[in-house]
Order: C-alpha cells, then structure tokens, then sequence
C-alpha cells in the first residue's frame, strides 16, 4: 500500500525525502487495511520470529537458522515501515529477554554489547529522523532534547500536560477515544485518544503540516484524561493486576519457544507508557490469544487423531 519499502529509501541517497513526513503520512494516512497491518504484520510477524528464534537455540538445524533469519528480515522490514524508533529498539531488546528467559540469565558481556548496539542504533535514527544530514551531536545528547530529552523528560512531560489540559482546556474524553467500534455501540461520539488531543493543544501548526503525531506517556495520563481523579485511582490497581496475572502464567508455564514467544511480546509491548485504554479494549491482545488458543487446540486435535 505504501509503493516502496521504506528502508530501502536509506540506500537512495540521491532522492529527496522527508522521513519525518513520511512517518505521520504511513500512520496516519495509511489508506490499507489496518487491521491486516496491525494484527497479521505488526503483531505477528515478531512473535513468529521469536518462535523461530527460539528453535533455532533448542534444535540448532540448518531449517531452523534459515526460518529465523528469513522472519527476521521480515520483521525488521515492517517494524520500519514508519520510521517508529520504538518498535524496532524494543524488538531487538526482546532478543534479550528470550535469552534470560531460556538460560535464567545473561552474561555481561552480552549486556554490554546489546547496550551499546542499541545506542548505535538509536543514535543512527534519530540522526536520520531529526537532523538530518545536519549531525549536531551536541543537540543530540542534550539534556533537554533529542535521546536524552526523550528518555529522561518526555515520556513523564506528557502526564503533566495531561494534568493541565484536562478537564481545564479540554473536557474529560471518558470511553469516547476506547475504539470507535465501542463509540458507536453507546452510541458516543469518538474522540481522539488524550496523546494526540495533547499534541493538537501543545504544538497545533506541527499537526496541521503533519509533522507532529502524539504526546505518549505513562498509562496515568490517559486515565486522568479520560476519567479524571477515578482514572488515577482505579487505573494503577486494574493495571497492576491484570499485568501479574500475566507474568505469574508465564513463568509457571512450561518454558516452549512458542510460549517464551508471548511472554517476551508482552514484556516489551506493555501499554504502561502507551495508554490506559489498551488495558479496557486491545484487539492485538484478542486475536494474540485467539491465535493461543488456536494453536493448543490444533496440537490437541493432532494428538487425539494419532491416538
């Protein structure tokens, strides 16, 4: 849908293009099918890789090392189809937590290296994405913007906006921005999520040329947003229980590579600093766990017929 493989567009040098304007352009204005692209592409693809990652640990076969290298170039293809530093840095990390969950640990050196791979990595899109060919490595590791501004001051900077713009500059949203599916069957009207109503009060002329997507933060914000002094006292006993009741499944389940698959997809793709809402009506969740329990229904059937 989008006519190019976006990561293809680092070895053409010699056309022009915004990366930044093409990320808000590829999330924003994607005109396919968003559900194939979230559930069977976004969500999928990676787990299938951690799968095959973990056969290829356990078997240690020529198909195996084949399997996974072919679903990792998969997955790094449509992990970047965006320019989402994220996805593509928490995936990577995700090859860390498998190890600690097959072995029971991991060696520092193993630490170091992933450290430092990941700080090339993030050091390179940021590069590319917020500079440039313009490298101003002073601006880059400043306190107050680029890497450091958005590990250190950003993810937090969004749930004071939140405490400001609501309900003072704008209503509370309540279950309008949970999905419109919901909007319509409560017959409410929909609303963005609180992230992007942040960003459209903060920074209106990077919405308008759209240059500025959303105002991420911790799961807080958007239950302040949406449910105010209720929001910040339910949410945190809701979340916690529901995030584990997850980990204590997974870690006294027997230790499959398609298991330790899901368990590394949760523990990298938690909503604590995405939204509150993804914790009332997540449809990857759904279909993660159709996909569960369809797989254990298949290998059931399978070893009734061979019985």
């Amino acid at each position: 849908m989008l006519g190019d493989i976006p990561l293809l567009r680092f070895f053409r040098p010699s056309e022009f293009f915004n990366f930044a304007e093409f990320r808000i352009e590829a999330s924003k204005n994607f005109q396919g099918n968003e559900y194939i692209r979230n559930l069977f592409a976004l969500s999928l693809t990676p787990i299938l890789s951690y799968v095959a990652y973990g056969y290829k640990l356990r078997d240690k076969t020529l198909f195996s090392r084949i399997w996974f290298y072919v679903m990792l170039l998969f997955t790094v293809l449509i992990l970047t189809y965006n320019f989402e530093k994220a996805p593509i840095l928490f995936y990577l990390l995700g090859f860390v937590f498998y190890q600690v969950y097959w072995k029971g640990s991991i060696s520092k050196k193993m630490i170091v290296i992933s450290f430092l791979g990941l700080l090339v990595l993030i050091v390179a899109m940021y590069t590319i994405l917020m500079l440039g060919n313009n490298i101003d490595f002073t601006v880059l590791f400043n306190y107050n913007s680029g890497i450091l501004g958005r590990l250190l001051l950003s993810q937090g900077a969004g749930t004071f906006l939140s405490f400001d713009i609501f309900p003072d500059i704008h209503p509370y949203i309540g279950f309008s921005s949970v999905s419109e599916f919901i909007s319509n069957v409560f017959d409410l009207e929909y609303s963005e999520k609180s992230s992007r109503v942040i960003m459209e009060q903060i920074n209106p002329n990077g919405v308008k040329m759209g240059l500025a997507g959303v105002v991420n933060s911790l799961f807080i914000a958007e239950a302040w947003a949406n449910f105010g002094i209720c929001g910040v006292i339910v949410a945190p006993l809701y979340v916690g229980f529901l995030i584990q009741s997850l980990y204590l499944f997974f870690l006294k389940s027997k230790k499959t590579p398609f298991l330790l698959a899901l368990f590394v997809s949760f523990s990298i793709k938690g909503s604590i600093t995405g939204g509150f809402n993804s914790y009332f009506y997540n449809i990857n969740l759904f279909f993660l766990l159709f996909v569960f329990l369809g797989v254990y229904g298949l290998a059931f059937c399978i070893k009734l017929a061979k019985r």
